[in-house]
């Protein structure tokens, strides 16, 4: 099972300059078994606190991408990254978060996880 490492912290919309950090333990590649993962991923919030925004930026050790909210309510939050050859969903809700990486072929890595605030 690959395990792919990223880093990962996020200013949070509305809350200034307040950081979150995701770590994913646990990776689904394609039809294969989960298995563990260590995998963390940075963003941070250049769209000056509105909640639904443009203007997200990521950075991985594959490179630079940018993002934006795509839906948020009471509940969740649901992030969408492009860029460093794949699509990255990040859905976060309260401390619970799921990232999908979406690559071409189709192959899609899920991965399980948790956030900070």
């Amino acid at each position: 099972m690959r395990c792919i490492l990223f880093a990962f912290a996020l200013l949070t919309p509305g809350i200034g300059l307040a950081a979150t950090a995701c770590s994913f333990e646990t990776e689904c590649f394609e039809a294969e078994a989960c298995g563990d993962a260590a995998f963390l991923f940075e963003f941070s919030d250049n769209g000056g606190g509105a909640r639904l925004q443009q203007g997200l930026s990521a950075s991985t050790e594959f490179g630079d991408m940018g993002g934006y909210v795509v839906r948020a309510d009471q509940t969740s939050v649901l992030y969408a990254f492009e860029g460093s050859g794949a699509t990255y969903f990040l859905t976060v809700a309260g401390e619970d978060a799921r990232l999908s990486v979406h690559m071409e072929g189709p192959v899609v890595a899920t991965y399980l996880g948790v956030c900070e605030r």
